[in-house]
């Protein structure tokens, strides 16, 4: 099943976006071509470069696993974070369709996640 497939992918991407200093948690959603991370960070890792750096350090990761994904857009807004996770909970349990579609455009628009 193609929508379990982009779930599971979308489980080894956050897991491996966990692997970055400064990451708690993550959270991934997968839409055709794009992907959506969602990010809770470490405290203890502070500044703003840090932020910047993590938020580089995901989106090189997911498009070095899957070059298919050409747009990255990652968020280390707890809101967004929660949110993410989710809708990444229906699509895992294939709740994927025009709704999926139309939360995942309202939450990038809502919440501004830096495109990467």
């Amino acid at each position: 099943n193609n929508t379990r497939n982009t779930a599971t992918q979308a489980e080894r991407l956050a897991r491996s976006c966990e692997a970055i200093p400064g990451v708690n948690n993550a959270t991934c959603v997968i839409s055709g071509n794009t992907c959506y991370i969602g990010v809770d960070r470490n405290t203890a890792y502070g500044n703003a470069d840090d932020v910047s750096a993590v938020k580089r350090q995901c989106a090189q990761k997911v498009k070095a696993a899957n070059p298919q994904i050409r747009t990255v857009y990652v968020s280390t807004d707890a809101n967004f974070f929660d949110r993410l996770r989710r809708i990444s909970d229906g699509a895992g349990n294939g709740n994927v369709g025009e709704s999926f579609r139309n939360e995942l455009n309202e939450l990038v628009r809502g919440l501004t996640p830096e495109r990467l």
